[in-house]
């Protein structure tokens, strides 16, 4: 559910990536939030930007992913025994290489290191440790309520809330700059990639993630400054390495959940995960929501992921 919250995000110019539906940074033009005669805009990176529904619908994919609580065993207590039985170790075989140190620092490790959302925007980067995989990328699930827009966007509806059927409420929602999404079917732009449900277009991919085969960081930015035609917009991002098991099927690494409600001027999370000891206002999970998984499905029936 959303937080309730009296904090008032302060819409934002797209610095340095406006949402997809907007000018390219650097071009001397500024996008201004979501009016009531402006379009939905959607996708926005910091050097590669595009435009939908002559500046509309924000390419935000937010879902209400519930944050998957850690838990860390307690320790296992061995009896005494007595004292220690000394023995020689046995010979190391060419199939037990001893562990060096940096092969311990190389233990998977998936963090937040900057950013987070601030008023309408979205800009966080990701580290990624110790994971093979062929690149980063990210996909982005979008779900939205109370439209004014006049029109649906989309290929997928679902139902959320209540209780047997009563009090549930219908959403809009598709992959965000996937080939259902309004960036290609309002904007008649190309789906930004050409198969797969992924987020980043490669002129993004290449200016926004770093990767040497296992480590590296991936930067996400979005401006959904249509929040003003909907009474709520959500956004599930899913941080995934691409063809993880050689076999090319993707693994999800991370996911975060964001967005906003009252035509934007409520943050999802109120306060969210800290990151570089900020309130992020996004909120970090290890797997997807069942929501996510729907659209993507519906969306993209033959991606793999696990």
């Amino acid at each position: 559910m959303l937080e309730a919250q009296t904090e008032q995000p302060t819409p934002q110019s797209a610095s340095p990536k406006a949402s997809r539906g907007t000018a390219v940074p650097g071009s001397g033009s500024t996008v201004t939030p979501a009016s009531a005669n402006s379009a939905m805009q959607t996708r926005i990176a910091p050097p590669v930007t595009n435009d939908w529904l002559a500046g509309a619908l924000s390419r935000a994919v937010l879902a209400r992913a519930s944050t998957a609580a850690s838990h860390d065993p307690s320790p296992i207590s061995t009896p005494d025994c007595g004292p220690p039985v000394t023995a020689s170790p046995a010979p190391a075989t060419a199939s037990e290489t001893p562990r060096t140190p940096q092969d311990v620092a190389m233990k998977k490790k998936v963090d937040a290191v900057t950013g987070g959302v601030t008023g309408l925007t979205l800009d966080v980067t990701y580290s990624v440790t110790g994971v093979e995989a062929d690149t980063l990328q990210c996909v982005q699930a979008w779900w939205g309520s109370g439209s004014t827009l006049g029109q649906k966007v989309g290929n997928t509806s679902i139902k959320l809330g209540g209780f047997l059927g009563i009090g549930t409420k219908e959403y809009e929602a598709f992959i965000d700059g996937g080939q259902y999404s309004p960036w290609v079917t309002l904007s008649g732009n190309p789906a930004a990639h050409a198969t797969q449900p992924y987020y980043l277009t490669a002129a993004e991919h290449a200016s926004q993630v770093t990767w040497d085969g296992k480590n590296g960081t991936i930067r996400i930015y979005d401006l959904p400054s249509a929040s003003a035609l909907f009474e709520e917009m959500h956004f599930e991002t899913a941080i995934v390495a691409v063809n993880a098991d050689k076999k090319g099927t993707d693994k999800i690494v991370r996911v975060f959940t964001w967005g906003n409600s009252k035509q934007g001027t409520v943050q999802q999370h109120k306060k969210g995960d800290k990151i570089a000891n900020k309130r992020s206002h996004l909120q970090a999970s290890n797997s997807p929501s069942r929501t996510f998984k729907k659209i993507l499905k519906n969306d993209y029936p033959t991606y793999k992921y696990k």
